[in-house]
C-alpha cells in the first residue's frame, strides 16, 4: 500500500465513487469528485489499474470497476452472509438438541468461533474459544483439518496446546475416518469434566469453510442420543451449505 499511503483516504473515496456510479466514469468526473490534482489522481488510478481494481476502456478512456474490486465485494458479502446463516443454524441446532451449539469458520487462514448459542445446564464455550485459536485439541478445529492441504493442516497441528487435554489418537486414521464419515464424535476431558463433542464439517462447493456441532457436558451420553443429535448436526450443516 506504500504507493497510496499518503493519499489513502482519497483513494478509498475514489473507489467508492466509481462503485456507486455502477458504470463507466471519466477522469474529469473523478477529479471533480475527489478534488485531487491531476498528477496525484493519475498516480492513484495507475496503481488501481495495476492491481486490477479498475479497468480503463481503451477506446473511450473511461474507468470502471475491475475484477479485484468485484471479487472483494463478493468476499465481503459472502462473509457477512455466512455469519448470519451460521448464527441462525446454530440457534436452531441448540434449540433442537437443548445443548450448547457453535459454528467455527475457516476463512482460508484462521479457524475461529463466529456463532454460538449456550443452553442452560449445558456446556458453555469458554472465553478462550471466543478468540482466534488454532489448537486441534478442540474437536471443532480437528474436524476441519482433514480437508485442508497437508501443509496447512500441519501448521495447525504444530500449534497444538493442552488447553483441552483429550487423549491423542493416530491422526492419519482419524483424518481418514472424518473424510469418510463427514463427522467427528469424540469425548474430551476439560479440567475435571468429561464432555462430548459432535461436529460436522461444512462446505461451500468443494471448499471447507467450517464446522458446526454441539458440546455436551456429560459422559453418560447414550448411543441412541448421540445418533439423533448427529443427524440434527448434519441437517444444520446441510442447511448452511444450501443457503450459500
Amino acid at each position: 500500500m506504500k504507493n497510496l499511503s499518503g493519499t489513502l483516504p482519497k483513494a478509498l473515496v475514489i473507489l467508492k465513487f466509481i462503485a456507486n456510479q455502477q458504470g463507466e466514469v471519466s477522469f474529469q468526473q473523478i477529479k471533480n469528485h475527489s478534488s485531487l490534482s491531476s498528477n496525484v489522481l493519475s498516480r492513484i488510478l495507475k496503481t488501481y489499474l495495476e492491481w486490477d481494481f479498475f479497468v480503463k476502456n481503451s477506446e473511450t478512456g473511461l474507468y470502471s470497476l475491475g475484477s479485484e474490486s468485484i471479487n472483494l465485494a463478493k468476499t465481503i458479502l459472502q462473509e457477512n452472509a455466512l455469519h448470519d446463516i451460521a448464527a441462525e443454524a446454530v440457534k436452531i441446532l441448540a434449540n433442537g438438541t437443548q445443548e450448547s451449539a457453535a459454528f467455527f469458520e475457516f476463512d482460508g487462514d484462521l479457524i475461529k468461533l463466529i456463532a454460538k448459542k449456550e443452553m442452560a445446564n449445558s456446556y458453555h464455550y469458554l472465553k478462550l474459544m471466543s478468540s482466534e485459536i488454532h489448537s486441534p485439541n478442540n474437536a471443532f478445529i480437528y474436524c476441519i483439518l482433514p480437508f485442508l492441504s497437508e501443509v496447512k493442516s500441519q501448521g495447525f497441528m504444530d500449534k497444538s496446546d493442552e488447553a483441552f487435554n483429550f487423549e491423542k489418537t493416530k491422526v492419519e486414521d482419524d483424518f481418514c475416518e472424518i473424510r469418510k464419515n463427514k463427522f467427528l464424535l469424540r469425548k474430551e476431558r476439560y479440567q475435571r469434566a468429561e464432555i462430548s463433542r459432535i461436529c460436522v464439517p461444512v462446505f461451500a462447493g468443494e471448499k471447507i469453510i467450517g464446522s458446526i456441532g454441539v458440546t455436551i457436558n456429560s459422559h453418560k451420553l447414550k448411543a441412541s442420543d448421540s445418533q439423533e443429535i448427529l443427524q440434527q448436526c448434519m441437517t444444520a450443516a446441510r442447511s448452511i451449505e444450501a443457503k450459500l
